[in-house]
């Protein structure tokens, strides 16, 4: 009797130890993760088209980098992000879309910096009227990972876009002045340096941020484009420099202060920009909806 006991103690001493070791393998599995990612169609310069790559990394809920930046291509508005997880740990997955237009992976128009999920833009590559400078983010928060499939993702533009435009009197004078501006520049004062891909909010640190010379955006009362990092409650003193050529000098400048900007939304300056007196309407125009706030 003592010796059935025994290895009825015994069979069941392997059975306990097998399925704790099945819980703690089940617990330990790695598991491919497939994230479709897609941006928000928005009424923005360029449509978000300007984007092409999406980078991507996996952070613990710490903020430590568990694996790093990956890049994939944005094609037909949609990218496949193959995420490595394993079952029963907490994840914070971030995202970026963005123009690249260099050779290597590492020269996209915002440089991300992996260790402070942060992203910056680079002074030197600023250019008005261009659709490169929007960028898209988003972090998943995983928490205590069940195996589940992931969900498809929007990501959220995270800059402000800034416009100037003309009203019709001040065009038909530019017009009979024969200064119709062909290129423009601008100049934001005080915007954030950098914005935090785990928190999705700006940096407190800000710069004064040129934008280059380039040929101004379509349509007649369209002067200029660009897009910023903002924080909150954010305001900044736009310059716009106006040029009826490429390389002659600047036939306009005009400063508008304390100009509200907010991320994902439109700051609309319209008025008499070009010619007669400095008459203009400062608007915040949210990329969802129609609706305009006065300011």
């Amino acid at each position: 009797m003592n010796k059935v006991k025994t290895i009825l103690a015994a069979v069941l001493t392997l059975v306990l130890a097998a399925s704790c070791n099945k819980t703690e393998i089940a617990s330990n599995e790695e598991i491919t993760v497939n994230y479709s990612i897609s941006v928000p169609a928005t009424r923005a310069l360029g449509q978000g088209e300007a984007v092409n790559k999406v980078w991507y990394a996996v952070y613990r809920t710490d903020g430590a980098l568990v694996s790093a930046y990956q890049a994939v291509d944005f094609t037909s508005g949609s990218a496949s992000c193959p995420v490595v997880m394993m079952r029963g740990q907490s994840y914070k997955v971030v995202f970026v879309a963005q123009h690249y237009d260099g050779t290597e992976k590492t020269d996209p128009t915002y440089e991300i910096i992996p260790e402070t999920a942060t992203m910056t833009i680079k002074p030197e590559k600023a250019l008005a009227n261009s659709d490169n400078y929007d960028v898209f983010t988003y972090v998943d928060e995983v928490l205590n990972y069940d195996g589940a499939p992931a969900e498809a993702v929007t990501l959220q533009r995270s800059v402000a876009q800034v416009n100037f435009t003309c009203n019709d009197t001040d065009w038909d004078n530019s017009v009979l002045l024969g200064m119709t501006p062909s290129h423009s520049a601008v100049i934001l004062a005080g915007v954030p340096k950098s914005f935090n891909l785990l928190s999705g909010t700006a940096s407190s640190e800000t710069i004064t941020l040129p934008y280059a010379k380039n040929i101004r955006p379509t349509g007649d009362k369209n002067l200029a484009t660009v897009f910023c990092f903002v924080g909150a409650d954010f305001t900044t003193d736009a310059t716009i420099d106006l040029f009826t050529s490429e390389t002659g000098p600047s036939v306009r400048t005009l400063t508008v202060p304390n100009v509200p900007v907010q991320s994902n939304y439109k700051t609309n300056i319209e008025g008499n920009i070009m010619t007669g007196s400095v008459n203009y309407t400062v608007t915040i125009n949210p990329n969802a909806t129609e609706t305009e706030h006065p300011f």
